[in-house]
């Protein structure tokens, strides 16, 4: 291998020690505040609202741990390949949510204006779609670096 892919590599693995660690924070939060989110989250009723907040509660984990096992499990490079895009798409669909949550809060502060939720929704569709709608730019499957003998182990 040279120089460029073992760089390369080297920051791929410094990126999977901050996701185990903040796989590790999450699970730390989670446990430590499930008391409270089961009094007031999973006991209330059924809304829009909770599914946002449990998406972006509990989605975190897999997002989080996708990454982690790409690079630390042997698989092949078409599965590797399913993954990341997996990943991507649920890493847009989670940012999407997020910002839902976000337009839904201010709503919510400015006493439910009519004025402002049609400003919001006039911008926020346009710009999603021109983020969400871009083409993928993912890697060549065929690229001569994936080919390499225990890169995915």
């Amino acid at each position: 291998m040279d120089s460029a892919t073992i760089d390369y590599l080297y920051g791929l693995q410094i990126v999977s020690y901050f996701d185990a660690a903040f796989f590790t924070f999450l699970t730390w939060d989670t446990v430590a505040n499930f008391g409270n989110e089961y009094a007031y989250i999973w006991r209330s009723p059924s809304s829009f609202i909770k599914f946002l907040y449990l998406w972006t509660r509990y989605g975190t984990f897999f997002d989080t741990l996708l990454p982690i096992l790409r690079w630390n499990v042997a698989i092949g490079a078409s599965s590797c390949l399913i993954v990341s895009k997996f990943q991507g798409i649920f890493t847009a669909f989670g940012i999407a949510i997020t910002e839902a949550i976000l337009m839904v809060r201010t709503y919510a502060l400015y006493e439910r204006s009519k004025n402002w939720w049609c400003f919001s929704v006039s911008c926020g569709c346009p710009l999603s779609g021109s983020v969400y709608g871009l083409p993928s730019t993912g890697q060549n499957p065929d690229s001569s670096w994936e080919k390499e003998e225990g890169l995915f182990v």
